[in-house]
């Protein structure tokens, strides 16, 4: 992947996912969220901090994270 895909896509997403005018609408899908939770695109992980008691475990996979694992360095 190029400069686009590895430092300027990531970046642009998590600074969409910082707005907080999108947190009520955040907290109220997630909110529906209950048992094993699959978050496909989890980025830095800003919707984790959203899972409540009802969620017993998330599995979170980004197709952008490099092969170390890592989205951002």
């Amino acid at each position: 992947m190029g400069f686009y895909e590895n430092w300027l896509v990531p970046r642009l997403l998590d600074a969409a996912m910082r707005n907080h005018a999108l947190d009520r609408y955040r907290r109220s899908l997630i909110g529906e969220a209950s048992g094993l939770v699959l978050e496909v695109g989890v980025g830095s992980g800003m919707n984790l901090r959203l899972c409540d008691g009802a969620v017993d475990q998330v599995c979170a996979i980004d197709p952008l994270a490099d092969r170390r694992g890592r989205l951002f360095d």
